[in-house]
């Protein structure tokens, strides 16, 4: 029952390096799969760089966790199983659902510098309607791009070298087996 934290971690290639935004977005997502109490991240990331006032990626890839919106909305609160047979150097998703189910939230990370991910979601167990993708790519690393809401498909594409959060709408159809929250 001991709880497990880390008092100091960084992932750092370079502020200006989108591998940094992508390794950062990893292990947000590794630490709250695996119910990290808390953790320091050595040098928080800054929002613009003092000299060219140009936003950090690691910055904008920690605001689709926290802010993807600019409303204070960030990823859902209850973590759920996110299961993939793809290559975890390349590729890597984590899912969480809010507090009333009602909104599943999905951190798609194409690590893949040179090849668009094709995914194909199996939602089990939750009824999907609508959904937004906020992305943050290599090819402008220092904004969040957001697509129209749409209609939920199974099938998504995924450019390379980026990362995407999936806000999708709809309703958990029933109670998971074990809940933890982060």
């Amino acid at each position: 029952g001991t709880p497990l934290s880390f008092s100091e971690w960084e992932s750092f290639f370079g502020e200006w390096e989108f591998a940094t935004a992508l390794s950062d977005a990893d292990a947000y997502g590794v630490m709250g799969r695996e119910g990290l109490s808390f953790s320091t991240r050595w040098g928080g990331p800054s929002a613009t760089d003092s000299d060219s006032n140009q936003p950090h990626p690691n910055y904008t890839s920690f605001k689709l966790w926290t802010n993807y919106d600019g409303a204070h909305h960030g990823f859902g609160t209850l973590s759920i199983s996110d299961q993939s047979s793809a290559n975890p150097d390349q590729f890597v998703s984590y899912a969480a659902l809010n507090s009333t189910r009602t909104t599943m939230t999905i951190m798609v990370l194409n690590k893949d510098p040179g090849n668009t991910a094709n995914v194909t979601f199996n939602l089990n167990g939750f009824t999907a309607s609508t959904y937004t993708a906020y992305t943050v790519g290599s090819t402008n690393p220092g904004a969040i791009t957001t697509s129209s809401t749409q209609s939920w498909s199974n099938t998504q594409t995924f450019a390379p070298y980026s990362i995407t959060l999936l806000v999708i709408n709809g309703n958990q159809n029933q109670t998971p087996a074990t809940e933890w929250y982060m």
